[in-house]
């Protein structure tokens, strides 16, 4: 019944307060009371997926340990880049500062 009147609205006018007035004519502090329970019980699913990504990253092997496969260039970017974040680094030093 909710999923169906969810599917109704169009994404930008999806709010719990909407969701709740088209399902069925409810009183004002019935809604207010919905509100409230759903605002204490929300759940933050991209929290939950990022803080579930972290951990996993966390636990895989570490394969830094692989050989590049491509040649750097260094260009004129690389240099005025190299410039702003180590001022007094020698450009011959430029491979060693990133590795």
């Amino acid at each position: 019944m909710l999923g169906d009147a969810a599917r109704e609205l169009h994404y930008k006018e999806r709010t719990y307060a909407r969701l709740f007035q088209s399902v069925a004519p409810l009183a004002g502090e019935r809604i207010a009371a919905l509100l409230a329970w759903v605002a204490a019980n929300k759940v933050d699913q991209k929290e939950c997926d990022a803080v579930e990504l972290v951990a996993w990253l966390s636990a895989q092997k570490d394969v830094r340990d692989c050989a590049a496969v491509f040649t750097f260039s260094e260009t004129s970017q690389w240099f005025a880049l190299l410039a702003e974040i180590a001022p007094t680094a020698e450009p011959s030093t430029a491979t060693r500062i990133v590795a």
